[in-house]
Protein backbone atom coordinates (compact mmCIF):
# COMPACT_ATOMS: atom_id res chain seq x y z
CA UNK A 1 0.00 0.00 0.00
CA UNK A 2 2.29 2.99 -1.26
CA UNK A 3 1.40 6.43 -1.11
CA UNK A 4 -0.46 8.18 -4.09
CA UNK A 5 1.30 10.88 -6.10
CA UNK A 6 0.05 14.05 -5.19
CA UNK A 7 -1.30 16.59 -8.28
CA UNK A 8 0.15 20.01 -8.71
CA UNK A 9 -2.99 21.76 -6.78
CA UNK A 10 -1.94 19.75 -3.94
CA UNK A 11 1.53 20.43 -3.71
CA UNK A 12 0.89 24.01 -4.16
CA UNK A 13 -1.49 23.79 -1.18
CA UNK A 14 0.94 22.17 0.81
CA UNK A 15 3.62 24.82 0.60
CA UNK A 16 1.08 27.83 1.17
CA UNK A 17 0.80 25.90 4.34
CA UNK A 18 4.50 25.54 4.92
CA UNK A 19 4.74 29.30 4.13
CA UNK A 20 2.45 30.29 6.45
CA UNK A 21 3.39 28.09 9.44
CA UNK A 22 7.05 29.73 8.64
CA UNK A 23 5.22 32.98 8.65
CA UNK A 24 3.22 32.70 12.32
CA UNK A 25 6.95 30.37 14.10
CA UNK A 26 9.20 33.05 12.70
CA UNK A 27 11.75 30.70 11.07
CA UNK A 28 12.80 26.72 10.56
CA UNK A 29 13.62 26.02 13.79
CA UNK A 30 10.24 27.33 15.41
CA UNK A 31 8.03 25.40 13.36
CA UNK A 32 9.80 22.46 14.17
CA UNK A 33 9.54 23.35 18.00
CA UNK A 34 5.94 24.61 17.62
CA UNK A 35 3.39 23.40 20.46
CA UNK A 36 0.20 24.37 18.50
CA UNK A 37 -0.91 20.80 17.84
CA UNK A 38 -4.28 21.03 19.68
CA UNK A 39 -4.99 25.00 18.82
CA UNK A 40 -3.90 25.13 14.91
CA UNK A 41 -5.60 22.47 12.21
CA UNK A 42 -2.27 23.16 9.65
CA UNK A 43 -0.03 21.83 12.43
CA UNK A 44 0.21 18.00 11.10
CA UNK A 45 1.37 19.84 7.25
CA UNK A 46 3.51 22.26 8.83
CA UNK A 47 6.65 20.48 7.06
CA UNK A 48 4.97 20.86 3.25
CA UNK A 49 4.60 17.30 3.14
CA UNK A 50 1.49 15.09 3.90
CA UNK A 51 2.35 13.68 7.62
CA UNK A 52 2.72 9.94 6.11
CA UNK A 53 5.09 11.02 3.84
CA UNK A 54 7.24 12.89 6.17
CA UNK A 55 7.12 9.87 8.70
CA UNK A 56 8.70 7.26 5.64
CA UNK A 57 11.52 9.74 5.14
CA UNK A 58 12.48 10.34 8.73
CA UNK A 59 12.20 6.34 9.18
CA UNK A 60 14.49 5.86 6.32
CA UNK A 61 16.62 9.05 6.75
CA UNK A 62 17.51 7.45 10.65
CA UNK A 63 17.71 3.69 10.30
CA UNK A 64 20.86 1.99 10.46
CA UNK A 65 22.84 1.66 7.27
CA UNK A 66 24.87 -1.26 5.97
CA UNK A 67 28.39 -0.60 5.68
CA UNK A 68 30.30 -1.42 2.78
CA UNK A 69 33.14 -3.72 3.33
CA UNK A 70 35.82 -2.81 0.59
Amino acid sequence: MGLQPFSAKSRQALRAIRRQCLLCAGGRADVRQCRAKESCMLWSYRFGVRPEKYKAVRRRFFSPKALPLL
